[in-house]
């Protein structure tokens, strides 16, 4: 579980895949899961909604305590 998600560090960038327009990531320090989804909406305009997985948090910090 824990590998699944790409582990950010401050002032590190995200690549975007045009295939996908949903990203989970894990934040460094307190292994905090954050959903983040793009829209491209009218006149080409970037949408980004961000927001705190709880359940794949608590999932991620069981599996990086076992660790």
């Amino acid at each position: 579980m824990a590998s699944m998600y790409q582990q950010l560090h401050d002032g590190d960038a995200i690549q975007l895949n045009p295939q996908k327009n949903v990203i989970h990531f894990a934040c460094c320090d307190c292994g905090l899961v954050h959903r983040m989804e793009f829209v491209v909406g009218h006149r080409q305009k970037l949408t980004v909604k961000m927001r705190r997985d709880e359940r794949k948090t608590a999932a991620y910090r069981r599996e990086k305590k076992k660790r």
